[in-house]
């Protein structure tokens, strides 16, 4: 008679070989979530920077076509007050940029959705922008007929005064520089003028000259003497 042949393989595995599988499973899962996560991150802020980038281009050539006028961050209506153009609504401005998909059917003539902060719209930015524009020390009253425009001539460091950032409001000025929580995107009462350091507590900005930089919330602080920042625009 012949001998039984001895088993040459197992029909599964074990529990414990399960649950070793399910362990490493777990592991990398553990290990590659957050690198997933800060690879997704890095392309957003590349593409933020290439946005400002983008809008500052647009702006110089605005200025150009416009006797060195930029962009007006405001410009209000003569015969109404309440009338009010603000810079990424200017459509002889955003004529210059791309034309594309836009989620605003009462201003069609806003910045593009490819061109706003994606970032700012993952946190739950709903806003019909996701950019402030260098508005420090250019203030004024809201009357009718209002032009607040900065001209070619008055930037006399294009390379180190800032243009636009990341904001929580269309506009930015240096003493509200420090109030952003990274966690309250929508713009409340308590967040005009606000610099928002979206990217790994960065903010994205673009120079008068066209350059791009990612900084930090001391960058855009007023000094220790009370003097602004050298990126902000001031009339000295």
């Amino acid at each position: 008679m012949r001998a039984p042949h001895p088993a040459s393989s197992r029909a599964g595995f074990t529990l414990i070989e399960l649950l070793t599988v399910i362990a490493i499973i777990g592991i990398l899962a553990a290990i590659l979530v957050p690198v997933v996560g800060r690879v997704r991150e890095s392309a957003r802020t590349t593409q933020c920077l290439s946005n400002l980038r983008q809008i500052q281009l647009a702006n110089i050539a605005y200025a150009s076509d416009n006797r060195g006028g930029y962009v007006p961050s405001l410009a209000i209506d003569p015969e109404n007050v309440n009338r009010r153009t603000f810079w990424y609504q200017n459509s002889t401005f955003v004529s210059y940029l791309a034309k594309d998909r836009t989620t605003s059917t009462t201003n069609p003539d806003k910045l593009a959705d490819s061109l706003q902060c994606q970032t700012a719209r993952g946190i739950g930015n709903k806003l019909d922008f996701t950019y402030g524009i260098n508005s420090h020390d250019r203030g004024g009253e809201w009357v009718a007929g209002l032009v607040r425009q900065i001209k070619v001539s008055e930037i006399l460091r294009p390379s180190q005064t800032m243009a636009f950032a990341d904001g929580l409001d269309w506009q930015l000025y240096a003493d509200g520089a420090t109030g952003y929580t990274k966690d309250k995107e929508l713009l409340t009462s308590s967040s005009t003028h606000i610099v928002a350091y979206r990217h790994e507590q960065r903010a994205n900005l673009v120079y008068f000259d066209g350059h791009t930089a990612r900084l930090p919330v001391e960058a855009f602080s007023n000094t220790a003497d009370g003097k602004s920042a050298m990126l902000w625009i001031t009339k000295k």
